[in-house]
């Protein structure tokens, strides 16, 4: 979290593209701390990267981090299926 809370408070503003950046690999490596952080500061539960298919959703589900999934799902998160 010093990380995020550090590379965020260099940034003059962050872009939007930015701030979905780090929810999405958040999310991959089942940080609920730093998504939790980043989904405050606007990130979209429901960004899907360029470079694979796949929510923010996705990517926790598949790391196996069911507490955090449970979290984006109140949040209002779907699965790339769920969105197709």
């Amino acid at each position: 979290m010093e990380r995020v809370e550090a590379h965020f408070a260099d940034e003059a503003s962050p872009t939007s593209e930015q701030i979905n950046h780090a929810f999405w690999y958040a999310c991959h490596g089942g940080q609920r701390n730093a998504a939790e952080y980043l989904l405050a500061r606007g990130a979209v539960p429901n960004w899907i990267p360029n470079w694979e298919r796949r929510t923010p959703l996705d990517a926790a589900s598949r790391r196996r981090a069911d507490g955090l999934v449970e979290w984006l799902r109140s949040h209002g998160a779907k699965s790339a299926e769920e969105l197709a």
